[in-house]
């Protein structure tokens, strides 16, 4: 079984994309993850986003069935807010 470790150049990344975004300090953004989502992905994230001085907050919803043969999850897509 892969034990997938936080690295600090991997929260490094995530804090470079929401700089990108303009994220702030005291900003307010709301993590939205499915219950079958990749959890080292979202906490690099809260990471990245707490490290920034960001109000996190954190919406997981129920990964919904999969309609189509071809899984969507790893490439980022969703069908969870249908």
């Amino acid at each position: 079984m892969l034990v997938e470790r936080i690295e600090a150049k991997w929260v490094n990344v995530f804090k470079e994309v929401f700089d990108l975004c303009r994220v702030v300090g005291g900003d307010e953004v709301v993590i939205l993850s499915e219950s079958q989502s990749r959890q080292i992905n979202v906490r690099l994230v809260e990471l990245a986003l707490g490290a920034l001085g960001a109000k996190v907050f954190h919406l997981v919803l129920p990964s919904p069935e999969l309609i189509s043969n071809v899984p969507v999850r790893s490439t980022g897509s969703t069908d969870v807010l249908r």
